[in-house]
């Protein structure tokens, strides 16, 4: 197990690493690209194209960093209120629901592998398998730290915090007239 959370805390630095590279270069081709739009009447034409690529990137690396600090948007009012139990089917359920929509998401994008490989981008003339394989890391990222969730959820060894996010913690009273306590 400790060399899986190595391995885990090193694939997530240099992802981190990748997506403070992607978000920079992004900025700077865009910055640069008005700059010289502006100024000189001129641009870089793989600037637009290239910025959208990193830019998909950027929101699916950071699904799969989300995923695995549980930030994702949570409405859990509902299962707040349930007993333990409650939350652990819930939990459960929802582990499920995401780990079929990874596969979905897999097969989608190896059935259109070829046809992805095979397409260039109008302006690079890179296959556009780069910008849609971002589909191949999302899906086995999140589905891998879906089912080690799972796996947690299943041997019991998850707390109730780590069933949804801050379960433990009372909702707030909306309702009432003074500060809450």
């Amino acid at each position: 197990m400790k060399t899986f959370q190595r391995f885990e805390a090193i694939f997530f630095r240099i992802s981190e690493g990748i997506l403070a590279f992607l978000l920079a270069s992004m900025l700077c081709l865009v910055l640069l690209n008005v700059i010289l739009r502006y100024g000189f009447g001129t641009g870089i034409s793989a600037s637009e194209e290239l910025s959208r690529t990193f830019f998909v990137w950027i929101v699916f690396l950071g699904a799969v960093i989300a995923t695995r600090d549980r930030s994702h948007l949570n409405v859990d009012s509902l299962v707040a209120s349930l007993p333990r139990q409650g939350r652990i089917f819930c939990a459960f359920l929802s582990d499920l629901i995401v780990i079929v929509c990874c596969a979905l998401i897999f097969m989608g994008t190896w059935r259109q592998h070829e046809v992805s490989a095979s397409t260039l981008s109008m302006v690079v003339g890179m296959p556009m398998i780069w910008l849609y394989g971002v589909g191949y890391v999302v899906s086995i990222g999140i589905g891998l730290l879906t089912v080690i969730h799972l796996i947690r959820l299943l041997s019991r060894k998850l707390p109730d915090s780590e069933l949804f996010f801050e379960t433990s913690q009372p909702m707030p009273n909306v309702h009432s007239k003074g500060p809450a306590p």
